[in-house]
């Protein structure tokens, strides 16, 4: 089958549009005319925008239809013209469509690979190193007990990574793998926020709780939502500041936030924070981690919960909101709660 590179199809249907304008001039069946005018809208919709797609097809409308008029004295030509390419516009307009959509897919892949590629660079290129100061005999003591530490904590750093991809691809393809359970978020929440305190002591984290708050959830992903917000929040006040952490029970549901003083963010690029390598479509998400908060929209999504982010605006600092049902659903069979999730690239 004949195929043109993406680049030819626009220089293609302007070519298209001339030999039909030229085509009018002689004698040649109106009707072959018309199906080159149509050839022409559906080339230019493969490279076009779905706006401009649109605008190029008014303009071959009316081109084709002003010729028919001037070169066929009778009304019938230009009706039929006028009428197979209205038919012809609609059609092309969605070829556009799908090939905008198509184009923007392929970017968004190429950034991802790109990103997961550099976030497993530092650990690929630490390793080898570190691990060849331990195979030598020399290696003071101490050297090597660094070493080892550095080995152990990128291994780590690479072991998370790879969980994230397959659980973004579990994502994706609506395959999240919870184990709900009877869970009270409570002793949860302190442990991540106990976690975190010692990790970070310059950082004062503020926890609110009631005494219990029991629904029937998988422990395990929702420390692991609540890690990737609370982790985040620490990255957006670098230079310390306070994290509060807040869980209630209202309308038969649990609700939990994190927020911080940090750096905010616009109203306009709140939705864009739980796509996959955030950072990438906004210019101030560089303090959110890439691929936590799409896998946490998916936990908590297969919670049958929602989850959403709020800020006054940049420098204001950011609230992350979700819910979870009380009492908690029970699960289909399996311990698959399905999740429908658009798919990271």
């Amino acid at each position: 089958m004949l195929r043109f590179d993406r680049a030819l199809h626009l220089p293609l249907a302007v070519t298209l549009l001339l030999v039909a304008l030229v085509l009018d001039l002689l004698e040649v069946p109106t009707e072959f005319i018309t199906v080159v005018f149509a050839l022409s809208m559906l080339a230019a919709a493969r490279r076009l925008s779905p706006q401009a797609a649109a605008a190029f097809a008014v303009g071959v409308l009316g081109l084709a239809v002003a010729n028919a008029a001037i070169h066929h004295p009778r009304l019938e030509p230009a009706a039929v013209r006028l009428l197979t390419l209205a038919l012809v516009a609609y059609p092309s307009y969605l070829v556009a469509m799908r090939s905008h959509q198509a184009r923007q897919a392929q970017q968004h892949w190429q950034r991802f690979l790109g990103l997961v590629a550099h976030d497993l660079r530092r650990p690929v290129a630490t390793i080898p190193g570190y691990a060849q100061l331990l195979a030598r005999s020399s290696t003071p003591l101490q050297v090597r007990e660094h070493a080892l530490g550095v080995v152990q904590a990128e291994a780590r750093r690479m072991e998370r990574r790879l969980t994230d991809l397959a659980d973004v691809a579990s994502a994706g393809a609506g395959a999240l793998q919870v184990q709900p359970q009877p869970t009270d978020l409570v002793p949860v929440a302190r442990r991540v926020v106990e976690s975190q305190r010692a990790s970070f002591p310059l950082h004062r984290i503020e926890l609110e709780v009631p005494d219990q708050l029991t629904g029937v959830w998988d422990p395990d992903r929702l420390t692991q939502v609540l890690d990737t917000l609370v982790g985040n929040a620490i990255k957006c006040n670098p230079a310390g500041g306070e994290v509060r952490v807040r869980l209630q029970g209202e309308h038969n549901q649990a609700v939990i936030s994190v927020s911080d003083q940090g750096k905010g963010i616009r109203a306009q690029d709140l939705p864009l924070l739980f796509q996959p390598f955030s950072h990438l479509y906004t210019e101030r998400a560089t303090c959110w981690d890439g691929l936590g908060l799409y896998i946490a929209q998916a936990i908590v999504q297969a919670h049958g919960g929602r989850i959403w982010a709020s800020s006054p605006g940049p420098g204001q600092g950011t609230v992350f909101t979700f819910t979870l049902p009380l009492p908690g659903q029970p699960p289909p069979a399996g311990g698959v709660w399905p999740v429908a999730l658009p798919r990271p690239w």
